[in-house]
């Protein structure tokens, strides 16, 4: 009776500290994944707001900037839904088709590329300049938890 006391004081000490161990880890990989999440999140607003500034600005004679990794930081911004997904992928699809536009344009000027970067231009515009659901994706990922 005497042996038995101690091995199981010891068994039990030792499945406490595993059990605390593993919570503990645990935990800390959850607040790891969620401030991943709250980076990408801040991220994507930034590069947001990075192309809504261009487009109010209305500078076409520079060169749009954006996030060539954007995919990576939306997939990790669960909380949104599948309509927003779809807007973001649609402004991106815009950013991509004005900033080819853009560059053809500096190498060859006539009338049918103006007329393309004009409508890429607009198309750009009417996504991102006073869009409700743009300002609601923005808001959104401002808040994001």
């Amino acid at each position: 009776m005497d042996t038995i006391i101690p091995l199981v004081s010891a068994a039990l000490g030792a499945l406490i500290g595993g059990c605390t161990t593993y919570l503990t880890e645990k935990n800390f990989r959850k607040k790891e994944k969620q401030d991943e999440k709250r980076r990408c999140a801040m991220l994507l607003r930034a590069d947001l707001k990075s192309i809504q500034k261009y487009v109010e600005e209305q500078k076409w004679d520079i060169d749009i900037r954006y996030y060539s990794k954007w995919q990576e930081l939306l997939l990790e911004c669960s909380d949104l839904s599948n309509e927003d997904i779809v807007f973001v992928y649609e402004i991106y699809d815009c950013v991509y088709d004005f900033d080819r536009t853009y560059q053809v344009k500096q190498l060859k000027h006539d009338a049918v590329i103006d007329m393309a970067f004009n409508k890429a231009a607009s198309v750009l515009i009417e996504k991102t300049y006073k869009s409700k659901q743009f300002e609601s994706i923005l808001e959104k990922l401002k808040n994001y938890k």
